[in-house]
């Protein structure tokens, strides 16, 4: 640890040297003295311009080359926090215990009626599961066969036992049709169905019988197939009810591509674009999930940002063309952009190695901070050409008057984004350490590359007509009054956003991160609506069932928990009585379908008119129900249309195939309910015990909060109460939860560490208490008034918009350095406006706020959050180097006149 402070600590003082020197000897000294660190260096490219070139065009070459081949592109939100801390490990651990849960597609489907739904979802399972090599698990209890099978022993006893009389009640009638599955046999049927209807009320599961019966004939009318669900008379189905349930997915993840999740999302897609189309509209398919989300969010990132990458760098040159008072000065600027870019990601190769969805914005901060540096020394080597001195010793001369600034702005700005690599927040740690790597990239390009390109531009390229903006002029009296105005009110505006600090806030939810226009994204909010459970539960893991049983009583216990779920929530209670009262209907139904093909013409025809007078004779007995008349109504009617139809020559036998090809299905079911046994961890069915128990016997349980968490405060006191009772719960809210104090902390720390660096060093350098003031306090004044900002307009900080804090530091501290430095240098000769310090920190400044206001036009909520941060910021910055500063030296200027005169006066 001591070589390298020993060498940043030299570094400093060969700053504070030469800028020593170039403050003495400057245009008071009349002895030409030799060029110092800087310009010996801008001296040697100069001369050598054309081997300078070539060295970084290889460079350039060999760095993007290698980045191109070994730099990789991380989506794990969860990767942008230390795995070592202690709430990442138990998130680890549980991960590692039930990977099923790990990048996850959700898929939920829902329709009107339960039995479109059951057929899309069992096709939409069947699909996935017959690619194993897309799909790991496919995971649907509402479809698996174990709770279909078992599903009648969750009911509640009463429930059960009404319906198993019920079914007791319509014995006979299900044998008769068992025994006579044709139209005639039908007819019969509904004759029987007499002798079973009460005198002051209908039967649910007759009525629910009469009107699918009036549904199937009416398809068959309409030359439609609907056929006849028996099964739905045993369920007492009173119509067609909403039916929403969810399928997870474990997909093949392949880190090593881009896009790990590209070939399972496309393939799930095209399955349930597939099932939409045949389904015609009747079942609603949404897909979202951890792996879905991820990749729909890389997909918006990396449009976003290679948008914005172009945009910025056509954005970039504009601002320096229009603000460069010569044209051919916007060269160097650019090939510096153009050649440094890639080193910068060359760096972040062999540095890094990937990039994640914060440091991927190193892209558009080389383009707004590189072109800073080439911007100062052109600029200044301009005024040299002006005032008479020839290219070489105007390049000279501007190296050495910038050098030590910008070598000092780099030590400054990269110590302030390389302060984050000493946090926990692992996304930024790796942006500052790319980002500190671009500025010195850039200092030593700003001194290298720049003459080099300067000395190859022709002669007589000099000799364009100059634009008209040469300079800022000084300043009437007029506008001092106005600046000392406006300074005031800054001040004031400062202090008043102290009052605000206490409301500003860290949005730890990775969910605003994303494109909100997602699908992804707008099925997860679906899903919070209907079923918040299902995305904010925590994780708990017990080592064995009793364990498990215990937690779980304790937490439904907590007036922020709805429920637990775990395998025991898969055993009913009160099963031994559910089993007998099923066991009643053993052997007490036929086994069978006693199909003898289909029925002549002539039978079937009058099998209806039969089937007309029997409902006849049906409605006449019945006198208690509306319903039931209603019902009974539909289907007289439904029978004439059939009878005309038939009467035109169409077959019957479709209709009797659509009235009686799903009966087998009744028989079978009533079969299973009356042979179910009781259920138990023993008999449970793999797929739920794989989903709560892990192969090393760890057992989850799934805690559902009571409320969405949607509000500011629930979400913590959700978890601080789960984690009180199991202090390693883990899962969604206990991430963001974690995330969010990490990154706060973070921010705190790295902030505190980062001035307490450049304080050091502006001491270090500058070794005056006035100038560090004059260079802090307008950053100071900036930053309160960006966190009141943040109040007022309710943009929250959060994982991609942090990065205006060490930005913020950086460019603020590098415009006030440039100010004060070149005050000092004039020595009041001339007014500093008159000088192109303030054009190069207002062409700085607004190439920034150029390249990162692209940002804000990004699809990705986060990186257009950090756009429009950015923005917001930098402008308080360029207000405050431009307005408060300038009347702050003059305020300094005044006292130390007053305080000469009155020495004088002594």
């Amino acid at each position: 640890m001591g070589k390298p402070f020993t060498d940043c600590k030299k570094c400093i003082y060969s700053i504070r040297h030469e800028l020593c020197c170039t403050m003495k000897v400057g245009r008071a000294s009349s002895i030409p003295s030799p060029p110092n660190f800087y310009g010996r260096i801008a001296e040697v490219s100069f001369v050598h311009s054309g081997s300078v070139i070539t060295v970084y065009l290889f460079l350039a070459a060999c760095s993007l080359v290698l980045a191109l081949n070994s730099v990789t592109f991380d989506t794990d939100p969860g990767k942008m926090i230390s795995p070592d801390l202690p709430f990442r490990k138990d998130f680890i651990a549980f991960k590692s215990a039930f990977p099923m849960f790990d990048n996850t597609f959700l898929l939920i489907v829902e329709a009107d009626n339960s039995k479109d739904a059951e057929k899309a979802g069992q096709s939409l399972v069947q699909s996935l599961r017959k690619k194993p090599e897309l799909f790991h698990e496919v995971f649907a209890p509402e479809l698996d066969d174990f709770l279909q099978r078992n599903g009648f022993l969750f009911l509640p006893v009463k429930q059960l036992k009404g319906m198993t009389k019920e079914i007791l009640c319509i014995r006979p009638l299900i044998n008769m049709i068992a025994a006579q599955p044709d139209l005639p046999g039908f007819a019969n049927l509904i004759g029987s169905a007499v002798s079973f209807v009460k005198p002051d009320a209908g039967p649910e599961n007759l009525i629910q019988f009469v009107n699918l019966t009036d549904k199937t004939m009416q398809a068959w009318v309409k030359n439609q197939s609907l056929p006849l669900d028996w099964s739905e008379i045993v369920a007492g189905d009173t119509g067609p009810k909403p039916v929403r349930f969810s399928i997870t997915v474990k997909p093949v993840i392949d880190f090593s591509l881009l896009d790990p999740a590209a070939a399972p999302l496309a393939e799930v897609n095209r399955i349930i674009n597939d099932l939409k189309a045949a389904g015609n509209g009747k079942v609603k398919i949404l897909l979202t999930g951890e792996a879905a989300l991820n990749s729909q969010e890389l997909s918006s990132i990396m449009k976003g940002t290679f948008r914005a990458g172009i945009v910025s760098l056509i954005l970039v040159g504009l601002i320096i063309w229009f603000g460069m008072p010569r044209t051919y000065l916007v060269i160097p600027a650019l090939i510096l952009l153009l050649l440094g870019f890639p080193l910068n990601f060359g760096f972040a190769a062999l540095t890094i190695g990937s990039l994640n969805m914060i440091s991927v914005v190193f892209v558009v901060l080389f383009i707004g901070l590189g072109v800073d540096y080439a911007v100062h020394i052109t600029l200044r080597y301009w005024e040299k050409r002006v005032s008479g001195q020839g290219r070489l010793s105007a390049i000279i001369a501007a190296a050495e008057d910038t050098g030590p600034a910008l070598a000092l702005c780099t030590l400054t700005t990269s110590l302030a984004f390389l302060t984050f690599s000493f946090t926990d927040f692992v996304g930024m740690a790796q942006l500052g350490i790319i980002a500190g790597g671009g500025i010195i990239v850039a200092f030593i390009a700003s001194i290298t590359l720049v003459p080099a390109v300067l000395a190859r531009i022709p002669e007589k390229v000099f000799s364009i007509k100059a634009k008209k903006f040469s300079g800022l002029r000084r300043g009437i009296p007029a506008w001092r009054k106005i600046r000392f105005f406006l300074t005031v009110v800054t001040l004031c505006a400062a202090l008043t956003a102290l009052f605000f600090i206490p409301d500003v806030h860290f949005d730890g939810d990775p969910i605003h991160l994303k494109d909100q226009a997602s699908s992804t994204v707008i099925a997860y909010k679906n899903v919070m609506r209907h079923e918040p459970g299902e995305v904010n539960a925590a994780q708990v893991i017990s080592p064995d069932a009793d364990t498990a049983k215990t937690t779980a009583r304790r937490l439904e216990e907590l007036d922020v928990v709805h429920s637990v779920r775990w395998l025991g929530s898969f055993i009913p209670d009160h099963q031994e009585e559910k089993v007998r009262h099923l066991h009643q209907l053993k052997g007490m139904i036929a086994g069978t379908v006693n199909f003898q093909g289909d029925v002549s013409e002539e039978a079937g025809k009058a099998a209806f008119v039969k089937l007309e007078k029997r409902l006849k004779d049906l409605e006449h007995s019945f006198y208690g129900s509306a319903t039931f008349h209603t019902a009974v109504d539909n289907l007289r009617a439904t029978l004439s249309q059939v009878n005309r139809k038939a009467g035109t020559g169409t077959p019957l036998a479709s209709l009797e195939h659509d009235l009686f090809m799903l009966l087998p299905n009744l028989l079978q079911q009533l079969a299973s309910m009356s042979d179910v046994p009781p259920i138990s961890f023993l008999n449970m069915d793999s797929r739920i015990t794989r989903t709560y128990v892990s192969n090393n016997n760890s057992w989850r349980l799934e805690v559902i909060p009571e409320k969405d968490l949607a509000r500011k405060g629930d979400l913590r006191t959700f978890v601080s109460s789960v984690r009180s009772i199991a202090p390693r719960a883990t899962g969604a809210p206990v991430e963001i939860i974690g995330a969010a104090d990490v990154v706060s902390s973070a921010m705190g720390k790295a902030t505190i560490m980062a001035m307490l660096f450049v304080l050091v060093i502006l001491a270090l350098v500058l070794r005056s208490i006035k100038d560090i003031i004059l260079v802090v306090l307008p950053l100071v004044l900036a930053g309160l008034l960006l966190l009141g900002c943040t109040v007022l307009f309710n943009v929250p900080f959060n994982f991609a918009n942090v990065i205006v804090l060490p930005l913020l530091l950086g460019l603020g501290i590098d415009s006030a350095i440039h100010y004060v430095l070149r005050t000092k240098e004039e020595h009041g000769r001339r007014n500093i406006m008159a000088t192109t310090t303030p054009r190069a920190i207002i062409i700085s400044s607004l190439t920034t706020i150029g390249s990162f206001g692209t940002l804000w036009l990004s699809p990705h909520k986060g990186i257009s959050s950090m756009g429009e941060l950015l923005v917001i910021s930098l402008c308080i910055t360029l207000w405050c180097m431009l307005v408060v500063l300038p009347q702050l030296i003059a305020w300094t200027q005044e006292h130390c006149v007053a305080s000469t005169d009155g020495n004088k006066l002594k």
